[in-house]
């Protein structure tokens, strides 16, 4: 979130996941989901979320296990992008929901 902000990146927290370790979905500010829960059956994208994550990190981890117990599916009501973490800090464009 840190990296987000200090690149000035318009975004808000989506949800925050803490095992003893602080992970964040966020979205840009302009998104319509406001939580984790509006991704399940494409109720508000009215298709898969796209979620940009580097791909077997702890934040990783904690969005899907954040995702199993929304009981959110993937490829139905989400895909997962491998995104490096520096890509994560500036918002990419084609993601809707960014894991720090």
């Amino acid at each position: 979130m840190l990296a987000l902000l200090s690149n000035k990146v318009p975004t808000r927290a989506l949800a925050v996941h803490s095992p003893g370790i602080t992970h964040a979905a966020t979205v840009p500010l302009d998104s319509p989901l406001k939580s984790l829960s509006d991704l399940k059956d494409q109720k508000v994208l009215k298709r898969p979320a796209v979620v940009g994550t580097t791909t077997g990190s702890t934040n990783h981890f904690g969005f899907i296990a954040a995702a199993a117990y929304l009981d959110l599916k993937e490829n139905q009501d989400f895909t997962l992008r491998s995104t490096p973490p520096g890509d994560l800090a500036t918002g990419p464009k084609g993601i809707d929901v960014y894991t720090i």
